[in-house]
């Protein structure tokens, strides 16, 4: 059988064919590789069982200072991170509501007492706290490095309680070190050692101070 002899359109179809295949191929080969990041200090989240209230001494940002209970630490501190938990608060999330109404939670689901915490956030929707929240907060235990005021706490363990404005903080921090771990510019172990500073803050009419983090030379 004789063969047909092809047309010059079959020639372009041929030829135009071939050259989407070549670029399909070039593309397909030129696609960049993405790199996952291993989440900084991932060694050391929940390292340590969460420690009840009062059990290590607990150093919060307040009025433009960091303070270690009620002693002023200075607006800088140096730390080494050990461990640290997510802590809930589940409250009326009003100032003039009782102390005894906030109650707490280490995995969101259930309150220290047993209560469940959609049911005591439910409960105090009910009794009229129309603003009743739940709000992630964060227990960072560490080792008290370096302090602009004189403390004698040097050395020991404490409870860097953080809010929730201090959480989004620390969590830019942990992405930042990430990326920098990730392209082996540091080492992992150097990220737990972190300067920690206290940062005042406006939202609104409300002005209020938070904690800044940042890797320690």
């Amino acid at each position: 059988m004789a063969l047909r002899k092809k047309s010059g359109k079959d020639e372009v179809k041929v030829a135009t064919a071939a050259a989407e295949t070549a670029v399909v191929e070039k593309t397909h080969a030129q696609a960049p590789t993405l790199t996952k990041f291993a989440a900084a200090l991932s060694d050391v989240e929940n390292a340590l069982e969460p420690v009840e209230f009062g059990t290590l001494p607990i150093v919060k940002a307040n009025l433009g200072e960091l303070h270690l209970e009620d002693e002023p630490l200075g607006k800088e501190i140096v730390v080494s991170i050990v461990s640290f938990n997510d802590r809930f608060a589940v409250s009326p999330n009003d100032n003039d509501a009782p102390n005894n109404l906030c109650k707490f939670s280490f995995d969101g689901e259930v309150c220290t007492d047993g209560t469940l915490v959609r049911d005591h956030l439910e409960t105090l929707r009910e009794e009229g706290w129309n603003k009743a929240a739940v709000k992630k907060y964060l227990d960072v235990i560490a080792i008290l490095g370096n302090a602009e005021e004189e403390t004698e706490e040097i050395g020991n363990i404490v409870v860097l309680s953080l809010s929730p404005q201090s959480v989004k903080a620390f969590t830019r921090y942990r992405l930042g070190v990430s990326v920098r771990i990730g392209n082996g510019e540091l080492d992992p172990d150097q990220a737990k050692r972190v300067i920690v500073q206290a940062k005042n803050k406006t939202f609104g009419t409300n002005k209020f101070t938070c904690m800044a983090f940042k890797l320690a030379d």
